[in-house]
């Protein structure tokens, strides 16, 4: 029969207490038996001491009771008016280092513990992981500092510094001088720093070749636009400090968007993914078309006609960031030996074309860029204006290089990391799904697709699809060989003409200047298509064109100031009243305009 005094050592608790029995968990029977200072209850057994001795209620914390409930929770330890300190050691039974800290608290869960003792579990336990962590560092360097001291003290450091020249010798000296110091309070002589600039205007060499590292165009482009999109920018280009600003893209966008009229903008690219960026940022074409022609061209008519208190008014720098931009990513992104019409830059690189002035004229403006914080007002030079500058340095030193080998020119666009990846990504799309080929593996998908290189990458790819034709074209020639026969001869039939009726809408629309310019853009558009079918005849040139230049929006956009062609009034007119019918419904008008 249980005793009814408690066990703990000096407690002269009443009979009718509370009391409770000893755990049946071996490793909580030990910590009881230790707390309670008894020593008579070491020589008992387990079974003995449960039937005959009791821990009464006032060694417990409140938290060790269930709410509402005079039972103890499991794991619970008596703490409270105890003979010996409550944080003992743990038995040699015990064998889990991540548990320790809950057993010498009297604890077997962290689920049983309360909120702030949580809290302190968890910072304890991580103060614990950085000390092992800092315990092993110092190990490690008493060990570095133990071979250190017997290499100084062999001949073979003194046979190494005999093999060195004065100049590695002393950089190893500077290294170890500086250690003592933090990084901002190192200081550099003379020579140190006439070593660093020549080690940093030597381009590496593996093997006897020179290397000549270049970041990737199209990254540099993004990092531009994502910088861009939370910060002003501050530049200095032809002697003038201008300041760019994302707000000013998004004013236009809006700007451009309110004056659409039946599906026609100015900036007809933008959309919703170019202007919040959030889920497009690794979009290529998105900073592309930002960054173009068209949207500078756009935002430096409206800013000169808008009103002076207006937000575009003063969106003139972002203009010239654009067209900049534009202009130094087709130096670097181009693709075809011949300059496109009205973009001389996107061409190839020779001795007569624009790109060494160019980008000698860029380095200038990308060393003055200096980002704004809009809400501290801190300057900032992000990584992607410093990659810029060593890029296009990069560029001209690969240009002066390929010189000496007699090279006439070199497409930029061919050293840029897109043919890279479109590689890959066929060989990963290569049997459903490769991602992850062995050197075997890679070998084979690299052979089939050498020979069967119809596959491409999805539409929706952050990549320029490579436009070299293939190797091999035995396969594709020998599928291609049934289709002839399936061709029709347009002599054979006769084209019926079908005779749509369309129902005409309300053509008294009043349009917004800028709606005005784009109808006009679209008529010239038309009207130069129209006049490269019927070569140019005089009588329709009479007809669809005119001499007067009376459109700001084609003037601005005129690359070569002759390739653009102004609409007559008689045929701008016609189309503004067509422009609310259907697109079939305009070329139906168009046709019968011209007959």
């Amino acid at each position: 029969m249980p005793s009814n005094k408690c066990s703990v050592l000096g407690c002269e608790s009443e009979r009718m207490v509370k009391k409770h029995v000893f755990p049946l968990i071996d490793v909580e029977y030990d910590l009881w038996v230790l707390r309670t200072g008894n020593k008579k209850l070491e020589g008992l057994s387990k079974s003995y001491v449960r039937k005959t001795f009791l821990v009464c209620c006032n060694h417990f914390s409140s938290s060790c009771y269930s709410t509402g409930t005079k039972r103890l929770k499991r794991g619970s330890m008596p703490t409270l008016f105890l003979p010996t300190p409550p944080l003992v050691e743990l038995p040699n039974t015990v064998n889990a280092k991540k548990k320790k800290l809950l057993y010498n608290i009297g604890m077997r869960r962290v689920a049983d513990l309360t909120p702030r003792k949580k809290k302190l579990y968890t910072v304890a336990k991580n103060l614990i992981k950085k000390v092992n962590c800092m315990t092993k560092k110092n190990v490690s360097f008493k060990q570095q500092l133990k071979f250190a001291k017997k290499f100084v003290i062999t001949d073979s450091c003194n046979n190494l510094a005999e093999k060195l020249n004065k100049t590695t010798l002393d950089f190893i000296k500077t290294q170890v001088h500086i250690q003592k110091n933090s990084p901002k309070g190192r200081r550099y002589t003379l020579e140190d720093k006439i070593l660093a600039l020549s080690m940093y205007k030597t381009s590496p060499k593996v093997d006897g070749k020179e290397i000549i590292p270049i970041y990737d165009p199209p990254h540099l482009l993004k990092g531009i636009r994502n910088n861009l999109y939370n910060k002003d920018l501050i530049f200095t280009m032809d002697g003038t400090t201008d300041t760019a600003s994302w707000d000013h893209i998004v004013a236009i966008y809006e700007h451009d968007k309110k004056n659409e009229e039946y599906g026609l903008r100015a900036l007809f690219k933008l959309n919703h993914n170019h202007i919040h960026i959030e889920r497009s940022k690794m979009k290529v074409s998105n900073a592309a078309q930002v960054f173009s022609h068209k949207v500078a061209s756009v935002i430096k008519l409206v800013a000169d006609n808008a009103p002076k208190e207006s937000l575009l008014a003063n969106a003139v720098g972002t203009a010239k960031l654009c067209l900049f931009m534009d202009q130094t990513f087709d130096s670097v992104n181009a693709s075809t030996i011949n300059a496109e019409y009205g973009k001389p830059l996107r061409s190839a690189v020779r001795n007569t074309s624009l790109h060494m002035a160019h980008w000698k004229y860029a380095i200038k403006v990308f060393e003055s860029m200096k980002f704004i914080n809009k809400r501290t007002g801190k300057l900032t030079v992000p990584p992607s204006v410093k990659n810029w500058i060593f890029t296009l340095k990069s560029f001209i030193h690969l240009w002066l290089q390929l010189k000496k080998f007699n090279i006439k020119y070199f497409l930029p666009r061919q050293v840029n990391q897109d043919p890279l990846e479109c590689l890959f990504g066929s060989v990963r799309s290569h049997g459903v799904r490769n991602i992850n080929p062995n050197c075997y593996q890679f070998m084979c998908s690299f052979k089939t697709l050498l020979i069967n290189n119809f596959m491409s990458l999805k539409v929706s790819g952050n990549c320029v699809i490579d436009n070299s034709e293939s190797a091999l074209y035995n396969l594709k020639n020998f599928i291609e060989s049934g289709s002839s026969s399936l061709l029709i001869n347009e002599n054979d039939k006769d084209v019926n003409l079908i005779n749509i009726t369309m129902i005409d809408l309300p053509t008294t629309i009043k349009y917004t200047y800028l709606t005005d310019m784009t109808i006009g853009y679209i008529s010239g558009y038309l009207a130069r298509s129209v006049l490269k079918d019927t070569h140019f005849c005089r009588l329709c040139k009479n007809e669809l064109i005119s001499d007067v230049e009376n459109n700001d929006l084609i003037q601005i956009r005129d690359f070569t100031r002759k390739s653009l062609l102004y609409p007559s009034d008689k045929f701008k007119n016609n189309e503004s009243q067509n422009i609310n019918k259907p697109f079939i419904g305009m070329s139906l008008s168009l046709m019968k305009f011209i007959r």
